[in-house]
């Protein structure tokens, strides 16, 4: 909360939503490759779970269309994406190569 309101993403008498504020004052671009990735994990919404949100493992090629269009994923999947591809995800790095992507739960 007190690093959102340094950069005055809130005014002083506000909370951050959920209490998380990412802050990321680097502005170095990186182009990382991707290895040999064969799944993303990524959070799906589902209805039977009283719309608790549980890891969802999509093949690469699904992951990039859903990027594209997040929607796709109820209309065409049955679940519902949590982060709509806007959270963070944790990139695990082998010699310089992106391995594995898996999203990050943000209440």
């Amino acid at each position: 909360t007190i690093a959102a309101r340094e950069d005055g993403v809130i005014g002083e008498d506000e909370e951050t939503p959920g209490g998380f504020y990412l802050r990321n004052r680097n502005t170095m671009l990186r182009t990382l490759t991707l290895g040999d990735i064969k799944l993303v994990t990524v959070l799906a919404c589902y209805e039977e779970l009283g719309g608790r949100q549980a890891g969802r493992a999509v093949d690469i090629e699904t992951w990039i269309d859903l990027l594209e269009e997040p929607e796709m994923a109820e209309q065409e999947l049955g679940w519902v994406w949590y982060g709509y591809g806007f959270g963070p995800y944790w990139l695990t790095l082998r010699d310089g190569m992106v391995v594995q992507i898996i999203e990050q739960y943000l209440p």
